[in-house]
């Protein structure tokens, strides 16, 4: 499902301008190809129905959406394209959830947004994370608002696709940089924090999304140390 999310996003208009908010560098008319191209890959994924919820989501077929851009992108000598694939189809629905809940955590953290009974964090771990997460704040950027702006009958069309939620594939791409947000932070925090106070904080971590989410849920990243 993730590549399918990439092939809409560099289908519409609205995300144009925007391409470098996910790692890709292209000029104007690559861009306007590539575009093109992309439209023709999604009609091949509806396979000629309306809604994004009936296609088929088999993995062989994903494999072959996946090919198609990889493809894409060479003939069109899109390098960047190519790195963002390899990234995006590396990760998960559900890494892109732990990640979502982990940031939203790192943000209770800081604005000390923590309720009685909430599981407790050592005061000098919590001021690193907080010094920290300034360098990684999420763009402000308001995709949403942009999507719905868009007037154009491709974007109208693909918001069609998903009538319940028109916004789904700007919250898609919300998601997937706060993801990518995250696991920055967390790879340079870590290489901050002891052994100790790493393994104190993903225990911290763990039980504040056991608490709030009420599920066991951690990106594949962040583990206990031995």
């Amino acid at each position: 499902m993730i590549v399918d999310k990439l092939v809409m996003l560099l289908s519409v208009d609205w995300f144009g301008p925007y391409w470098s908010s996910i790692g890709i560098e292209a000029e104007d008319s690559t861009k306007s190809v590539v575009r093109q191209a992309c439209r023709d890959i999604v009609h091949g994924i509806l396979a000629g129905v309306d809604s994004y919820y009936l296609i088929s989501f088999s993995a062989e077929r994903q494999k072959i959406t996946r090919s198609q851009l990889e493809s894409l992108a060479r003939e069109r000598g899109v390098p960047d394209l190519l790195a963002v694939i390899k990234v995006w189809t590396s990760t998960s629905d559900e890494d892109v959830k732990a990640a979502w809940i982990y940031s939203g955590l790192t943000d209770d953290l800081t604005s000390g947004d923590i309720r009685p009974g909430d599981p407790k964090l050592d005061p000098v771990t919590a001021d690193l994370v907080a010094r920290f997460r300034t360098s990684y704040q999420q763009s402000s950027l308001e995709f949403v608002q942009i999507s719905e702006l868009s007037r154009t009958a491709w974007d109208k069309y693909i918001r069609n696709l998903t009538p319940e939620q028109p916004s789904a594939l700007a919250d898609d791409l919300a998601a997937m940089l706060r993801a990518r947000s995250f696991e920055a932070f967390w790879k340079s925090l870590k290489l901050s924090l002891s052994p100790v106070q790493l393994n104190q904080l993903i225990v911290w971590y763990r039980e504040m999304a056991r608490s709030r989410q009420r599920r066991e849920i951690a990106p594949p990243y962040v583990q206990l140390q031995n």
